[in-house]
């Protein structure tokens, strides 16, 4: 069991003050576990202060800390805090991104083939806009947008295996006992392509490159940053969209 230390959060007039990265030096900072806000969060509390860090297997569980004072700050991806903020009022995102990166699809080291075929999917979403509309449109209303979710079943191809990890919407999150989200729908338009059956697994974020290199699953589309590390150990698409690290507050915490 991971316990987290309680934060300096005794009542308003005790609360730390962040309006940047720069004020995050010695404070408690929660993340996805092995997510890019991860790796940000250990630049910013510097080698030999990892125990600054309380990584969580879900966005929700970071928030969640944030939230009941167990830590001062979140660093994760805009678009999923942006999500999380609409029923959490009493939180805020800082207005400067402290990192960019693409998103893509990744896949086993030597699976050329299903990385071909991804790219020609999307080179032909992104020349359209239905990629970005995706996006909007799950973020806006992901019950209505999942109506024309086409999982391809049946499909005289096989199956598509895809994983992901489900509390990152609008990229991808649970509506009853199903993922939809915009990366799904992109791997649906992947799976018709290639006249297969879309199936997703729903796992921890931090267990997906091993699975996709174990084959358990064909492809990861998770909200998934293109880094040099990861490319050392999977495949990975053409980006298809860009995301950006962010800093998650109380409101209370605003420095002015």
């Amino acid at each position: 069991m991971l316990l987290l230390p309680l934060s300096a959060c005794q009542g308003q007039k005790n609360e730390v003050k962040i309006g940047g990265v720069e004020d995050l030096k010695g404070l408690k900072i929660s993340v996805q576990q092995g997510t890019t806000g991860h790796y940000c969060a250990e630049d910013v509390v510097g080698e030999g202060n990892e125990k600054q860090i309380a990584a969580f297997a879900r966005y929700l569980d970071a928030i969640t800390a944030l939230k009941q004072g167990k830590v001062d700050a979140t660093i994760m991806d805009k678009l999923p805090a942006e999500a999380a903020l609409v029923k959490n009022t009493d939180l805020m995102i800082l207005p400067n991104p402290i990192s960019e990166e693409p998103l893509a699809l990744a896949f086993k080291l030597d699976d050329t083939e299903l990385a071909d075929a991804a790219n020609q999917v999307i080179a032909e979403l992104k020349a359209n806009g239905q990629i970005d509309k995706w996006i909007q449109e799950y973020f806006d209303d992901e019950e209505k947008a999942a109506q024309g979710l086409d999982f391809n079943v049946g499909a005289k191809g096989g199956k598509l295996v895809m994983g992901t990890e489900s509390g990152f919407a609008p990229y991808e999150t649970k509506l009853g006992d199903k993922v939809v989200g915009s990366d799904i729908a992109l791997a649906a338009a992947i799976a018709k392509k290639l006249d297969k059956e879309l199936v997703v697994k729903d796992m921890d974020f931090d267990g997906l490159i091993a699975a996709v290199q174990q084959g358990q699953i064909d492809m990861i589309a998770a909200g998934f940053s293109k880094t040099e590390e990861r490319a050392k150990q999977v495949l990975f698409s053409d980006p298809y969209t860009v995301s950006y690290q962010v800093i998650v507050i109380r409101k209370t915490s605003e420095k002015k």
